[in-house]
């Protein structure tokens, strides 16, 4: 569904000149300390997984808590082809890490 070249010429018309790094257009260059409640959805055969993989070590290495729900094989956005076995699985998985209050 992506792919490296289109992804970088995004990027750059994205960011209009500035820095890549600059966190507050690429949030991994930032700090997520404080932050709480996180949950990254990958699959291993998703062209943003190394980038996944990186904000795992990051979140580590800041304490910061989170849930990371690794699928072996799944590519970019696999999640929005149910019926897919992983897909149902992935739904399932966020009825037990959302909650949302009723008052």
């Amino acid at each position: 569904m992506l792919n490296r070249g289109w992804l970088n010429i995004a990027a750059r018309k994205y960011v209009g000149g500035e820095d890549l790094t600059n966190p507050r257009l690429s949030p991994i260059y930032g700090s997520f300390r404080g932050l709480k409640n996180l949950f990254i959805f990958t699959g291993s055969a998703d062209i943003l997984y190394p980038d996944a993989k990186k904000l795992k070590e990051k979140l580590e290495k800041e304490g910061v808590p989170f849930k990371f729900f690794e699928y072996p094989g799944m590519f970019h956005d696999w999640m929005m082809f149910l019926p897919a076995a992983e897909a149902k699985k992935v739904v399932e998985q966020l009825g037990e890490v959302i909650v949302i209050p009723f008052s």
